[in-house]
Parts: C-alpha cells; structure tokens; sequence
C-alpha cells in the first residue's frame, strides 16, 4: 500500500497542471487504466497521455508504460529514480539490520581465523548470504529488519579476543565460542543482551573477572564458561539470574567466598566450581535451592570450615561433591536426602564417627577416604542394593569388618564392588571372608592382616605389585641382578634378603625352575596335539566313507540334550546344509561348542550412511530400518524375561541382512531392568556406572547415573538422526541433536536432510524428524516409550506414497504391522508395555519364542 501511494504521488507530480482528483481532467489528459498481465501474481497499470484534439499539435513521446510530454522528461525521469528508492527502502525487510552487521565485522576483527572458517564474513550480508555460524530469525523483526539470532563459533580453532560489539547484537539467544583459543577478558557489554539464553564459553584462555553485568541477564538457562583462567570473586548480581538453570565454571581460578544470596536462584539445577581458588566458609543458605541436583565443588580451600549440616536437605540433590577443601569437622546427616546417587568427601580433615542413618537406596560411590575418621565401620553400609563403591582409606576406623558389605549383595555378571579399607586400624572380619567373583577387596595397612587365621593374601597385597619378593627400602625387587650402584647411591645400603642361601645358588635354582617348566610345557604340548591328530584321522575317515555313499550311525553315543527354543537338526537337515558333509564345509573340529548366527551380507547401519557408501538408501529403505530398529528394542524392554536395556544403541550394532531387514546386535553392555519386588512395586530405573557410546548416551544417564528404557529411546532417537541427515553423532566438534534442533526450530530442517536419499514425501519426513527430536529430548519425561515410537511409525508407514513403498517392498515385504496394547490393559507382563507385543529384530544365540516376521 506504501509503495502505491508513492507510485501515484509521483504521477500526480508529473503531470502539469493537474489535480489528480476523481471527475478532473486537463488537455493533454491522461488517464489511468488497468492492464491485465498473463501471470497472476503480478498486477500491472498503463498511464496513457492522449491528446483530445491535434489543435494544440503537440506530439506524444511513448514510453511504452507511462507516455509523457516532450518538456516533462527530466522531471520524469527524477521522479521514476525516486520511485526506485522508495522500492530499495521498502525492500529492508530482506536485510540484516545494519548495527548488526557493523558489530559482526568488528567482531571478526579482533578474531584470528587460521582454518580460514569465517572467509565468507566479508561477502554479502550476513543473514541472506549465511555467514558461517550466523543463524538468524527466519522473518524481519518490527523494525524490518533481520536479527541475529545464534552466534555459534565452536570448535573452529579461533584465536584473538571477543569484540565489545557483541552487545550490540540485540536479538541475540546463544552465544557459542566454546573450544576455541580466545584469550583477552570477557566484555562487560555481553550484559546488554537482553534476550541472551545460553553463554557457552567453555574451552578457551579467557582472563580477568566475570562481568558483573552478566548477572542482569533477565533470561540466561545457562553461564558455561569452565576451562578458562577466569579470576576474581562471583559477582553477587549473579543472584539476579532466576532463570538460569546451570552455573559451570569450574576449571578456572575464581576466588573469593560464594556469595550466599545465590540461593535465591529458584531453577538452578548444576552448581559447577570444583578446581578453582574459592575460599571462605560453604554457605548453609545452598540448601534453600530447591532443584539443586549437582554440588560440586571439588579442589577449593575452605579454610578449615565445616560442611552446613542443613545440606541433608537438599531434597533433590543426586551428587555431591567435595573432595579435597580443606573442611573438617562432622560428616553430616545426610540420609534425609532421598535419591543421593554419589558422595565423595574425600581428602579432607573430617574427623568424629560415620553416621549410622541409613543412605539413600540409590546411591552407587560413597568415597570418605583420607580423613581423620574414627570409630567403628556402620551397619547401614550393608543395606546399600546398588552400592559399587566404598572407599574409607586412610582413616583411625578400628573394630570389626562386617562381611555382610559384600555377602549381602546380588551381583549379576556386569556388575562390581569395590570396598577399599587401606590403611586404618581393623582388626577382623566378622563373618565369612570369601568373596564373591566380582568383589574386590583392598586391606593393606590394617592389623586383620597379621591374623594368620584369616587367607586373605589377594586383599592385603599391594595393588601395584603381586610378586612377593623382599623390596629394597631404596630402590626394590632388584636382589636378582647384578650391577653396580653409581653416583650418589653409591654409598647407600642395599638390604637384600637374609636367607641362607647366596646369590649364586638363588640365581641356579630360578633358572633350573624355568627349564623345568619349559619342558613339562614342551611334553603337555605334544601329547595334547597327538590325540588332537588322531580324532581328526577317525573323523576324516568316516566322513569320506559318508563321501562315497555309506549311511552311518552318529558317531556319539551319547543322548543329545534338549534345549527350549533351540532348533534341533536331524542328520538328514545336516547333510544337506552340508553338501552331504563335504570337507570344504567344515567349521571347528569335533567335540567343540559353537553358537552359529546368521549372516549378516550388508554389514552394518553405519557403513551405509558413510559417504563411501556406493548404493544410497531411500528414505523407504531407511524408514523400514528404523521401523525393524525399534520393534527390536522394543522386544528387549517388553518381550524378554526380565526385560533388559541394550544401553548401547548405535547405528554401527545394527545389522542388515540381504534383504536389508535391520537386526539389533552387540549386548556386551546390556542390564537387566529393573523387575517387581514382592509387593509388586517395580523401580524406575537402574543405578549403575556410566557406559556406552559418546554422542548416543542419554546426557540425563550421563549426570544422574540413572539408567532407564528411555535411555535406550535416546539412543535410537539418535540414530534415527544419523538415517535422515546422514550425520555422524559427533563429528568437528558438532553434535547431531543440536544440529538438528537449529535446523528443525528455524524452519530449515530440509537443508540439513541427506541429499543421497533422492526425493522424498515431505511430510514423511517431517515427522520423521519430529519423532526422532522426541526421542532426543534432554529430560527423560519428555521421550516417547519405546512402544509409541513403534506406534508412530508404522503410522509414517501407512502414509508413504505407494510409489515409494513399491521401492522398499523391491528389497522385502512391507514390516509386519505390530500390535500394540491400549494403555488401559491390565495383562501388564512389566511396568513398561503389555507382553502383546512381537519383535524379532535381534541377533541373539537363543530364537525368541515367538513367531518370527
């Protein structure tokens, strides 16, 4: 409407004499007509000088869409010049706002390129001409104007300092230079980002003191600036921050007290200031947060103070940390903490008994070594399910070992304790001292040693050295070797064993002890590969009499074993799998056991997403493997009895065979979940060590330790990325879920889709992509179970187009459509989905009793 306005201003200014207003015309009249034009996104006028008579004899000069007099030329060709300016003025909404781009390049100037990143920063603008690491607002904001909107310059081996103009940058959301070499201080002006959510800064060589003005930031979710020399105190504004959810700064040489009014903050989840110069007392006020769920605060100098006894009521803390700050005094209650998972208080000057109150259920390290403990080992130790650490080192403990530290536990085949007891004053152990496989018990230091009633040779030998041969205080083992001391030792006293028995003959008697072994060996050797060459002769001969046509009884007479939901193969199935027990078909020799899995022709998930991959995969092919995917996991967590999490779902562990149907393989680090207890309550998650593939674990497991099914659903959420964008999960520093979520929240989620895919129906993948984000949410309550993911997209299934599913169905049949439970069933085989549920997709040595797709 502005620009038509213009348009007839400049009209009515160009015709002598005329008032341009409706029912008024001059000689030589013009008149405004419509044209019509062929396309219909355009609409077009003619301005037509006519003369009404030839007695004024003026000529008309046409200049096809506007015609004008002789004498109107100039003033005509000025006003099409200022229309043309107005169009350039209306046209703003295209362009990044000019402070911004004045603030970029002096931004760019105080940074030193090396890798050449930002070469394109000096061509175009910013927002039109996608500047590296310059993401901005899809639309113009209400000035006209495109803003900037992410600033994310990670991992790009960038030097220099960060340019004051970067408070100019006023629309800004995240500000990412993390894992660079920026040196020079953190300018003050970042303070005037108002809409500034996350300052990620972490991994580079910033000096000098933390801006107060960061601390007015009115909606940071988070400050990560660990890993700098950052110094000076907090800036008590800090305590403005009431949206901020994490403070990591650890790694720096912050001093200083921790300002106590931080407890005001009503959302801050992480509290990150281990390894740094912090002083003063620890605040009582901390506990006042109430979702504080990470206290660290390792490597400080407390000066002697001690630990808040008002920190047992942290209600949702899952760690705290405190090792080595100088504190002394009481371990305080901390039993009223209700899901504390790790406690590690160690290297300090803690002094007074443990208490006795029972800890948290869920708690897997508990580290008090090296302090000044005194007092008995408590009982409530023994009461800990998931306990897989317990060091109390280097204390005054006394009394008596309680084996129930270990007898009590139910340890499977993955799972470990570790109960290191060095160097205190124990005299005993009450119970049985046999200890299961996977414990492992450290007592050196302690008198129980010296009880030659107790073997406990393992537990009290060195952790380094199992070898018991008399050490030299000087130097060590060395009573076998000859050689002269030089230098400043040549004066010191070597002990060596008193033994009656010199050096010579110790040396003969070690050497005749080799030879001897050597020789059993040689003779142990021999007659294992003689009988091993004579059952090979036997089995030779009768498999070419079964050659040329004899029909022989089986060789063992043994009565075969029977095992549920293991094919048993009669001979003649065997001979013919066999080519009739053709020699070129032998595997292993006789009497060996073997599992045998199926052959798995296309290799894994990932070689075909790599770019040497020659074949691409359709997104009708990449869509059924998901789908295969995640009916697989969901026979782990639903079907198998217990249900099990895979905890290491990656798109190198899923298999494809000839038909390219996705089998989920690699449980090397699967646990078993969590099952009813006998009043029928089944726990949310397992506790346990941290273990799996980075840029696939779940971050939630990561921190809480908190193994769940939705830990498995991340992972595949993962890997559903890794089909749709071809993407590594980690790859130059840039992870694929964050990646994604730029593209996917900026409406540009089909420049980052695999262009090897070929075409593709868009709304397929939209939501495709909408679920696998699901799956990739930070919080646990925010994925999707593993049913609903197979729900959902078996209904992405159903709308494919049938000319691409006639692509897939070329490679197998469309994927049997599985049947899912309503959410209302009460035949609940386990917390997770009813047990009405098919799933095959595994590579295991035992065949599911089910019937197989």
């Amino acid at each position: 409407m502005f620009l038509i306005l213009v348009f007839l201003i400049i009209i009515c200014s160009a015709v002598q004499h005329s008032s341009c207003r409706p029912g008024q015309t001059q000689n030589p009249s013009y008149r405004l007509r419509h044209r019509h034009i062929p396309n219909p996104n355009l609409f077009g006028f003619t301005l037509s000088a006519h003369q009404p008579s030839s007695q004024h004899g003026g000529s008309l000069i046409s200049g096809g869409v506007l015609g004008f007099q002789k004498e109107q030329i100039p003033r005509a060709v000025f006003l099409m010049w200022l229309f043309g300016f107005s169009l350039l003025v209306g046209a703003q909404g295209g362009i990044t706002h000019p402070a911004e781009v004045r603030a970029l390049r002096a931004i760019r100037s105080t940074l030193i390129d090396t890798n050449k990143n930002l070469s394109n920063w000096n061509r175009g603008d910013p927002c039109t001409s996608n500047w590296t690491g310059v993401l901005c607002f899809n639309t113009s904001q209400d000035d006209g104007y495109l803003h900037v909107r992410e600033l994310q310059l990670l991992n790009m081996n960038l030097s220099g300092s960060l340019s004051p103009e970067l408070g100019r940058l006023s629309r800004l959301k995240i500000l990412d230079f993390m894992w660079n070499e920026i040196s020079g201080s953190i300018p003050k002006e970042i303070g005037n980002i108002t809409s500034l959510e996350l300052l990620l800064l972490n991994g580079n060589h910033l000096t000098g003191p933390l801006p107060e003005e960061i601390g007015y930031l009115p909606n940071l979710d988070r400050i990560q600036i660990d890993q700098n020399n950052i110094s000076g105190s907090i800036p008590s504004s800090f305590a403005n921050l009431n949206k901020t959810k994490h403070f990591h700064m650890n790694n720096n040489s912050i001093s200083g007290q921790i300002p106590p009014e931080l407890a005001r903050l009503p959302y801050l989840v992480h509290f990150l200031l281990d390894n740094n110069n912090l002083s003063g007392h620890l605040p009582p006020e901390l506990s006042r947060m109430p979702n504080l769920t990470i206290l660290q605060l390792d490597n400080n100098n407390f000066e002697g103070t001690t630990i808040p006894d008002s920190y047992g009521d942290m209600s949702k803390l899952l760690k705290l940390s405190l090792r080595n700050c100088n504190l002394q005094g009481p371990i305080p209650d901390l039993s009223r903490i209700p899901q504390l998972g790790y406690l590690d208080l160690s290297s300090n000057r803690l002094n007074g008994t443990i208490p006795t109150n029972q800890l948290s259920q869920n708690i897997t390290t508990i580290d008090l070594s090296n302090n000044e403990l005194t007092g008995s080992i408590p009982s409530n130790f023994s009461g800990l399910p998931i306990l897989q650490e317990l060091s109390l080192a280097n204390n005054s403990l006394n009394g008596s070992i309680q084996s129930s530290l270990w007898q009590s536990k139910n340890l499977n085949a993955t799972e470990s304790l570790i109960v290191d007891l060095e160097n205190n004053m124990l005299t005993d152990i009450s119970g049985s001292a046999n200890l299961p496989p996977n414990v492992t018990l450290w007592l050196k230091g302690n008198p129980v040693c010296t009880n030659r009633n107790l073997s406990l040779l393992q537990p009290c030998a060195s952790r380094t050295d199992r070898w018991l041969i008399p050490d030299s205080d000087i130097f060590g083992p060395y009573e076998l070797l000859n050689f002269n001391l030089l230098d400043i030792y040549t004066d010191v006293p070597v002990t060596t064993s008193r033994s009656g028995i010199s050096t010579g003959a110790l040396i003969g008697i070690v050497l005749g002890g080799i030879a001897i072994a050597v020789t059993l060996s040689a003779v142990v050797t021999l007659l294992i590969l003689r009988v091993r060459l004579r059952n090979y002769r036997v089995v030779s001969k009768r498999r070419q009499k079964v050659a040329n046509g004899l029909n022989l009884k089986p060789i063992s007479s043994k009565a075969s074993i029977k095992i549920d939901g293991v094919k048993s193969f009669t001979y003649t199935e065997l001979a013919m799998a066999t080519n009739n027990f053709n020699s070129s078909t032998q595997v292993g020799q006789e009497g060996e056991q073997m599992l045998v899995y199926e052959f798995m022709p296309n290799g894994t998930l990932r070689d075909h997403l790599s770019a040497k991959s020659k074949e691409p995969m359709s997104f009708a092919m990449r869509l059924k493997i998901a789908l295969g995917s995640a009916k697989g996991i969901l026979y782990l967590h639903t079907e198998a009895d217990p249900p099990i999490f895979h905890r290491d779902i990656k798109a190198s562990n899923i298999l494809l065979d000839s038909k390219f149907t996705a089998k989920v393989a690699d449980f090397g680090l699967s646990r078993l979940a969590p099952v009813p207890d006998v009043e029928g309550a089944v726990p949310a998650h397992v506790s346990t060590v941290v273990k799996g593939t980075p840029g696939y674990l779940d971050p939630e497991y990561f921190l809480t330790h908190k193994l769940t099914d939705k830990s498995d659903v991340y992972s595949l959420g993962v890997v559903f990325l890794e089909l749709l964008t071809g993407m590594q999960p980690i790859s130059h520093g840039k992870n694929i879920v964050r990646e994604v979520n730029v593209a996917y929240h900026s409406g540009m989620i089909f420049t980052v889709i695999d262009g090897k895919m070929g075409s593709y129906p868009s709304e397929c993948v939209e939501k495709f992509v909408t679920l696998a984000l699901k799956c990739c949410q930070d919080e646990t309550d925010g994925r999707p179970s593993m049913a609903d993911v197979v729900r959902e997209l078996e209904n992405i299934w159903v709308m494919m187009p049938e000319s691409d599913m006639g692509v897939s169905e070329s490679i197998d049949t469309i994927p049997e459509k599985m049947t899912l439970p309503s959410s209302s069933s009460s035949m609940v085989k386990n917390p997770y989905v009813s047990s009405d549920v098919s799933g095959s997709d595994l590579v295991s040595g035992v065949i599911p009793s089910i019937t197989p797709r």
